[in-house]
């Protein structure tokens, strides 16, 4: 895949097999980093590896031994899980943008713990989006623009409390100036009724959630964030 300097850095975790036509939907990619066996579902892809973070548990060492390839070992034990590993090697590298790519199954504990992760304070600095499968998952803490097919699925989840004066454009069930409360399911299964459609709140923090299964085109075209973290 060309580089784009300027473009987003992609974390690869692992997980189940993917369809190559899923890089279509990255766009251009800047630096690439690979979360332990995420190195072989970016090989799926057709991308190139800069650094392979983890404890390698799962990589193939064989892989792991190809030219060129930084490798930024960690012990087993360790309190981070392979992604935190590689959103903070994509913070140290300076990256204003981040996709996370991978392939789902494994584990709940770890898809939930991964997701959670991708709204944390930490990485409020980022734009963040992932592509789990056939599912697209966006951290919004300011303003989200999403194109697609009337009558794909969106849902909308607060996270770390409250998220306020949420209001959204292009939704079936439209929030006008609302606030969501987190664990709730309140913003389950919404819809496109356009084939664009807007997010945006005054404070808090949201994942946007398309579970997929519907033809659409998800690619978010602004994405944002504030310039405050949100408290712990």
């Amino acid at each position: 895949m060309q580089r784009d300097p300027s473009a987003v850095v992609l974390v690869v975790a692992g997980g189940d097999t993917v369809d190559p036509a899923l890089a279509e939907r990255i766009g251009p990619v800047g630096h690439v980093i690979a979360a332990d066996s995420g190195l072989h579902v970016a090989d799926e892809l057709g991308f190139t590896v800069d650094v392979v973070v983890g404890d390698f548990d799962s990589a193939d060492p064989a892989a792991l031994a190809r030219d060129g390839l930084e490798i930024e070992r960690h012990p087993r034990a360790k309190d981070q899980t392979d992604i935190v590993l590689a959103l903070d090697r994509a913070l140290d590298v300076g990256a204003d943008s981040v996709v996370v790519v991978s392939g789902g199954g494994g584990r709940l504990d770890h898809a939930l713990a991964n997701l959670l992760v991708l709204a944390a304070p930490r990485y409020a600095a980022m734009c963040v989006r992932a592509l789990i499968g056939d599912a697209e998952v966006t951290v919004v803490r300011d303003r989200h623009t999403m194109t697609g097919e009337p009558g794909s699925v969106v849902s909308l989840f607060a996270i770390d409390g409250p998220a306020h004066g949420v209001v959204t454009d292009g939704l079936r069930y439209p929030l006008r100036d609302e606030m969501l409360e987190p664990l709730s399911s309140r913003g389950v299964s919404n819809e496109l009724a356009a084939p664009r459609a807007t997010v945006a709140l005054d404070d808090g923090v949201l994942l946007v959630v398309r579970p997929g299964g519907e033809r659409r085109d998800s690619r978010a075209e602004d994405r944002s964030t504030t310039d405050e973290e949100v408290p712990a």
